[in-house]
């Protein structure tokens, strides 16, 4: 059995975190963070891996992204992509076009720890501003 990437590396980060993820032509959905302790974001320095357990939608949720296919930049998403309950957060950007997918990270007082970690990766970083 193949193991992952941030597996056989030591990680620059890694911790629990609140997730919503936008696909194409959808709203903003949340993470079940209560399901056998949520999603983990583990940031090594060739990979950047997303994860939660797999709940009852049996959907995967298990990412393990190139760093140099990563946008990211520093938001605010609230429910649903309202402005209802928004918090600072990391958006990483997958893919392109119609086939871009966005994770909207939470990380609480660990925000700066982990957007420095990204950077040390080589995210490429779209805005820094907070909106």
């Amino acid at each position: 059995m193949a193991e992952k990437a941030h597996d056989l590396q030591e990680p620059l980060f890694e911790g629990s975190v609140r997730v919503r993820e936008k696909r194409p032509l959808r709203t903003w959905n949340d993470w079940n963070s209560r399901y056998k302790g949520g999603p983990r974001l583990v940031i090594a320095p060739r990979s950047v891996c997303l994860y939660a357990r797999q709940g009852m939608m049996l959907e995967k949720r298990n990412y393990d992204f190139d760093p140099g296919s990563i946008r990211m930049r520093r938001t605010r998403v609230g429910w649903a992509g309202l402005p209802f309950n928004d918090e600072e957060c990391i958006e990483l950007s997958v893919g392109n076009g119609l086939r871009t997918r966005k994770f909207a990270i939470y990380l609480g007082e660990n925000l700066e720890r982990a957007w420095e970690a990204l950077v040390h990766v080589g995210l490429v970083v779209e805005s820094d501003e907070v909106m």
